[in-house]
């Protein structure tokens, strides 16, 4: 009896275990537009936090830039290491 008890304490513990919050698997997760290897998404973009971009005033044409990933993961007034605005993308689980 007490091995079965231990037994489920430990699937109930496990069952709860929350996957990791994972930009690659956000839905605000943009892929580096450039000619970096396939598999380097390090450089990847959040969707989500927009730099200050002027050039539409100078040039007419809005340059759409943001924050990398790993930035707005350290800085915790934004995503932080907990991944506070993470949303997991369901679109992108589907298709593998």
């Amino acid at each position: 009896m007490f091995i079965y008890t231990l037994l489920n304490l430990f699937l109930l513990g496990t069952s709860f275990k929350e996957t990791p919050k994972y930009c690659i698997n956000c839905k605000f997760f943009n892929p580096p537009k450039s000619n970096l290897p396939k598999n380097d998404d390090l450089f990847g973009t959040c969707l989500l936090y927009p730099l200050n971009n002027y050039d539409e005033l100078v040039i007419g044409k809005n340059n759409r830039n943001h924050a990398y990933c790993s930035t707005s993961r350290m800085m915790e007034n934004m995503c932080g290491k907990s991944g506070k605005k993470y949303k997991k993308n369901i679109k992108k689980n589907n298709k593998k």
